[in-house]
This record gives structure tokens, sequence and C-alpha cells, in this order.
């Protein structure tokens, strides 16, 4: 595949492909200093606008402290499931939660979160415990065993098209 094709050309000029990363990708791939950081929006099935808006909150506000900040920062009607899962499926969250399995069994759990949030916000509405923040206090992620090695390169493969961050062989 085409992108795949590049990733050799990298490695043949030494050049390393770093992964995505919520906190640190921009929509299109971006250099850090002699790396190439890959695109958020070059994850398949994710889309360039939604994709925009994430790096336009994190830009705006800072990085993503943990899963829930991004629940809370990101309005979930401009991400979806499917988009979200292809971003943990990725390992766009690792650096917040390096446990992928974990993250889409609280799928759920993170859009409640976010939609939670959004609909105070809309209606100026504090929780009794001070706000929007609390909402982290309230929810807790299940304890889920991460995917094999194996399980985690082959979502990788199904969402960017090759192994990254490593290879099953």
């Amino acid at each position: 595949d085409k992108l795949g094709g590049y990733r050799q050309e990298l490695e043949r000029m030494k050049i390393v492909l770093l992964p995505p990363d919520i906190n640190y990708s921009a929509v299109d791939f971006s250099i850090e200093g002699d790396k190439i950081r890959y695109a958020l929006s070059a994850i398949k099935g994710v889309g360039r606008d939604a994709m925009a808006k994430i790096v336009e909150e994190r830009s705006q506000n800072g990085i993503f402290k943990d899963i829930f900040d991004f629940a809370k920062r990101v309005d979930f009607s401009f991400v979806n499931k499917r988009q979200l899962e292809h971003l943990i499926y990725a390992g766009a969250f690792d650096s917040l939660n390096s446990n992928r399995a974990q993250l889409v069994a609280n799928i759920d759990v993170l859009i409640d979160t976010s939609r939670r949030v959004f609909l105070e916000k809309q209606s100026g509405q504090n929780s009794l415990f001070g706000g929007a923040d609390s909402s982290q206090n309230e929810v807790k992620l299940k304890t889920v065993l991460n995917w094999t090695n194996l399980e985690k390169l082959q979502r990788e493969l199904e969402v960017i098209g090759f192994y990254l961050t490593s290879h099953p062989l």
C-alpha cells in the first residue's frame, strides 16, 4: 500500500515515524525535530473535520491530562463512537492510557461523560460538587485486561494500513 511504501522509504532514510498521539499529532503529518509524527486525519475512518476540532481544543486549552479530561473537553457530537474506536485502535490515546482494551470497553462511559458535561455547559447548570469538573470523580473505568501485542497490531493494521509500533514477526 502507498503509505506502507512511504514507511519503507522513511526507514531507508533513517527517519523515524512516530505513532499518532492525541496530545502531539496534528491534523496532518508534522515534524518533531528529526522525526515525523503520524497525522490524526490519516487514521482510517476518523474524518478530517473531527480531528481538526480535537487539535483546536488542545491548542486552545493545553494537552489532555487523562481520558476523562479528553471526554470533558471534546464535544462528542463532533466525534462519534466509531471515530473514537479508531483513534484507540491506532494507539492515539496510549500516552493517556495504554490499555486500549479498557478504553474500548469503556467507550460508552466516555461518550456519556462527554454528553453530560456538554449538556451541563449548554444549560448553564452546575453539579452539586462544583460544575462540570466533577464528572471525572463520579465515573471510573471498568478494569479490563489489555489486548495481547498481536491483537493491538491487528487493530492498528486495520486503521493505519500497516504495522506502525512493531511487527508481529
